[in-house]
């Protein structure tokens, strides 16, 4: 019996199962390469976007997609027109005190802008930034109490208007502009997404 030929077809078998072999095991290897390149991009594009939001925060830009943005801008604009509308009445109010002829048109003009602007205020409020919302209603209690000294003046019957309701008239316009500063500044900062 020729035992070379058995060796020879085991030789044959051995280097066809180690090919094999080689074959499984090079998939397995470009197999799981490729989940760790995936993995790896993965990562990487994670650390990408923490490296841009971390340079937004450092340049102060935060990004906000088109629709948020148009909806910010909208409130902010209507807030500050009502607050505006608001200071012009409250101002016409006082110039036309003390009412003649009992026409207390300025006076019922600036309660229903006082109105119109707390309802502006309140339906937003959960919309806009909170030091915002907090100067929209500092300016409110201004204005309220201007509101509240034309009242008791009318009842009293005086011929003019105390001291007080200048400082609080001013002081209710010096805010609003303080506060439309910051809104501009807000706003600018703000960079809508691509």
């Amino acid at each position: 019996m020729d035992f070379s030929v058995y060796f020879s077809l085991a030789a044959v078998f051995i280097s066809g199962i180690s090919l094999i072999w080689n074959i499984i095991i090079w998939r397995k290897q470009e197999s799981f390469k490729a989940e760790i390149n995936k993995e790896f991009e993965n990562h990487k594009n994670e650390l990408n976007k923490g490296l841009e939001n971390h340079k937004a925060n450092l340049d102060g830009i935060v990004y906000v997609t088109k629709t948020r943005f148009d909806t910010e801008f909208s409130i902010y604009r209507e807030l500050s027109s009502s607050f505006h509308n608001l200071i012009l009445c409250l101002s016409t109010a006082i110039q036309c005190f003390p009412y003649r002829n009992g026409d207390k048109t300025p006076y019922e003009n600036l309660a229903n802008a006082i109105r119109n602007a707390q309802l502006m205020c309140i339906s937003n409020a959960p919309f806009i930034k909170k030091d915002f919302y907090v100067g929209y209603s500092i300016i409110e209690l201004y204005v309220l109490e201007c509101i509240e000294i034309i009242s008791s003046s009318t009842r009293s019957n005086l011929g003019s208007l105390p001291n007080e309701c200048d400082e609080f008239q001013s002081n209710a316009l010096i805010k609003l502009g303080e506060l439309n500063d910051k809104l501009r500044d807000y706003l600018s900062s703000l960079e809508i997404k691509t």
